[in-house]
C-alpha cells in the first residue's frame, strides 16, 4: 500500500536509498541525451500540515472498514494545544490540521497523506523522504 517512492519512516529504506535510485534514474536520463531538472521542497512542521478530512478520505479509500474509520476520526478530532513557557500558559486552541506528534501512528498518517503524490503527475518522477 505504501508508495516504492517513499523512502521515509519504513524500515530498510534510507536517505541513501533515496539518493542512489534518483541518481541513477538522472545518469540514466542524461545517458538517453533527455533534459533532467530538479525541484526539492522541504515541508517544515510537515506533520503539522496534514489536513483531517483529506486524511480520513485517503484512509477509507485505503479500506478501513467503518469502525476503525470511526476510531481515527474520533483520534484526530478535538484535539487542543497549549504552551507553557516561564510559569505562562497560552491559552488552549483545539487543532485543526497535523497529525499528534510523537506518536507511532503520526509518521504513518503522514505517509498515508503524501503516499499518492508520486502519481500526481506522469512527466515527474517523484521521490518522498519523510523523518521527523
Amino acid at each position: 500500500m505504501i508508495s516504492s517512492k517513499q523512502y521515509g519512516f519504513r524500515p530498510g529504506f534510507t536517505t541513501s536509498d533515496c539518493l542512489i535510485d534518483l541518481i541513477e534514474e538522472i545518469a540514466s536520463s542524461l545517458d538517453k541525451g533527455l533534459y533532467v531538472v530538479s525541484l526539492f521542497l522541504d515541508l517544515s512542521k510537515a506533520l503539522d500540515t496534514v489536513n483531517h478530512q483529506i486524511l480520513l478520505y485517503k484512509l477509507k479509500y485505503c479500506g478501513l472498514q467503518q469502525s476503525e474509520y470511526n476510531w481515527f476520526q474520533s483520534y484526530l478530532s478535538n484535539r487542543k494545544q497549549q504552551v507553557h513557557a516561564n510559569g505562562v500558559a497560552s491559552d488552549t486552541r483545539f487543532i485543526s490540521t497535523g497529525v499528534p506528534q510523537g506518536s507511532i501512528l503520526g509518521p504513518l498518517l503522514f505517509i498515508i497523506f503524501i503516499n499518492d503524490l508520486p502519481k500526481s503527475s506522469t512527466f515527474f518522477s517523484t521521490r518522498l523522504y519523510a523523518d521527523d
